[in-house]
């Protein structure tokens, strides 16, 4: 009886489009998808040999000296079993500021992915601070729990 007196919860599912859906060539599929798994991973020397390949008129200086940089900034903030997770948009915030700081050229596709993952990423903490964004990425590209979802 006391099931009848209780008032049915109504759960609602929303969904927001916000048109960052873009067809991508294998070319920038292989170096931005094998980038966010570097992430995941851990993996500065891998991620910034797959950064120096998102323009096709690569001109950076240095690339071993921003190599270093981003092995040293991966070493501090891409632990994906660290107690606070991976916070993805510091790391890609990061990233671009290091492409930037050593003349890292980036195309059109690649810029818009990484700003579209940075928007992404805002809103899922938006909707839940306690998340942790590479956990989904990682599942997502390669079908593998990797780490917490939640810190």
């Amino acid at each position: 009886m006391a099931a009848a007196a209780t008032p049915a919860l109504r759960a609602q599912l929303v969904l927001l489009d916000f048109g960052l859906a873009e067809e991508l060539s294998p070319r920038v599929r292989h170096h931005f998808i094998s980038f966010l798994n570097c992430i995941a991973a851990g993996n500065g020397l891998r991620a910034a040999q797959h950064l120096l390949m998102w323009s096709t008129q690569q001109r950076c200086p240095a690339p071993l000296a921003f190599t270093r940089a981003m092995e040293e900034l991966f070493a501090v903030h891409c632990n994906i079993h660290q107690a606070a997770g991976i916070d993805l948009d510091l790391v890609m915030k990061a990233v671009l500021r290091l492409a930037c700081m050593h003349a890292v050229a980036i195309d059109s596709a690649y810029a818009s992915l990484a700003v579209s993952v940075c928007v992404l990423v805002g809103l899922a903490t938006a909707m839940d601070p306690q998340v942790t964004t590479p956990c989904m990425l990682a599942y997502s590209l390669t079908g593998q729990v990797v780490g917490r979802l939640y810190s």
